[in-house]
C-alpha cells in the first residue's frame, strides 16, 4: 500500500544514509508523471539528479498496480516525487506531500476517502473524508 511505501522509503533513507525517493512508475524502472500513481510506484536511492532514477541510483523496491484497481490515487500537489533526506525529512527542506485515495465506486454520501499527508519532518498522517 502507499502508506507502507512511504514508510519504507523514509526508513531506507535513514538506514542507508542517502536520499531516497518514491515516485509513480508505470514501467517499474523510471519515474512517470503525477498521474501514474494508479499504475504502481518505485522507491530508489536518489544520489544524482533529484527525483530521477539515474546513474548510480538503485531501485530498492517496486509496487505494481493491482490488475483490477479498486482505488483511485490522486496527488494533492504537482510534485511527481516524494524525496527523503538521510535524516528522514522531506526534500527540498520544508516540503510537504499528499495523496487522496478513494474507492472507484465511492458515493458522495460516504466517508471512505483517505488523505495521506506527509509533513516536512517525514511524519505521515491519515485523514478520512467524504467521497467526491
Amino acid at each position: 500500500d502507499l502508506r507502507g511505501a512511504i514508510a519504507y522509503a523514509r526508513n531506507q533513507a535513514i538506514q542507508m544514509s542517502v536520499p531516497v525517493s518514491l515516485c509513480a512508475s508505470a514501467d517499474q524502472q523510471r519515474c512517470g508523471s503525477a498521474a501514474d500513481w494508479n499504475q504502481g510506484w518505485i522507491a530508489f536511492t536518489d544520489r544524482g539528479a533529484a527525483g530521477v532514477a539515474d546513474g548510480d541510483d538503485e531501485v530498492l523496491r517496486v509496487w505494481t498496480a493491482p490488475s483490477q484497481p479498486r482505488l483511485a490515487i490522486t496527488p494533492r500537489d504537482t510534485r511527481d516525487t516524494l524525496r527523503f533526506s538521510p535524516r528522514g525529512s522531506t526534500l527540498p527542506s520544508g516540503a510537504s506531500h499528499g495523496w487522496l485515495l478513494q474507492p472507484v465506486d465511492c458515493q458522495p454520501t460516504e466517508d471512505n476517502r483517505q488523505e495521506i499527508l506527509v509533513g516536512p519532518s517525514g511524519d505521515v498522517r491519515l485523514r478520512r473524508t467524504r467521497c467526491q
